[in-house]
């Protein structure tokens, strides 16, 4: 998991793991990527960032790696609504699974007006604590019962597995929560 640079890091640190095992993914423990309020076009659009468009590519193209990538629209520090591989010029397929989070949603009112103005801390919120049930949860994404890569195929995230008293509407198989997949589009 990369948070706003963090991204850009974990990026990097895959595609070196990538040259040392091809197949890392695909046997063995599969490998989710979740970039969340990515800073990866940030260098990935600079003109001479070719090395790292390339190891932006080799993740994306892994077949053993599953990419959520999460986009906030009132985050500034990230771009939303976007497909980090088109705009880089990439192909798209496979490539991340773009969610979108409105922290909106996942505030009580006050908070959420205390903060939108507060570009930092609303940055930040990608990796704070929720008010409300929200189909991202950044807590429940990294130490929930279900893992990260059902969380993001899911379309509401964990809201489609945790009831409102906080159980578990059904159990996952592994299968449900690792399944291998060989393509990836955008939703």
């Amino acid at each position: 998991m990369g948070h706003s640079l963090g991204a850009v890091l974990a990026v990097d640190l895959l595609n070196r793991a990538l040259k040392l095992n091809p197949s890392l993914g695909t046997k063995g423990s599969p490998i989710t990527f979740v970039s969340i309020g990515s800073s990866i076009l940030k260098i990935g659009l600079h003109r001479a960032a070719s090395r790292f468009r390339t190891a932006v590519k080799g993740v994306a193209q892994a077949p053993g790696i599953v990419w959520g990538d999460y986009q906030a629209r009132v985050d500034i520090m990230n771009f939303y609504n976007v497909d980090p591989m088109a705009e880089m010029s990439l192909p798209s397929k496979p490539g991340p699974v773009i969610r979108l989070v409105e922290f909106g949603r996942m505030l009580e009112h006050d908070m959420y007006r205390r903060i939108r103005l507060r570009f930092y801390r609303l940055h930040s919120q990608f990796v704070s604590g929720n008010d409300k049930r929200a189909s991202y949860d950044y807590f429940m994404l990294v130490c929930g019962p279900v893992s990260a890569r059902y969380q993001i195929m899911a379309s509401d995230g964990a809201l489609s597995i945790i009831r409102e008293d906080g159980s578990l509407k059904f159990a996952p198989s592994l299968s449900e929560q690792a399944p291998h997949i060989s393509h990836i589009s955008p939703l």
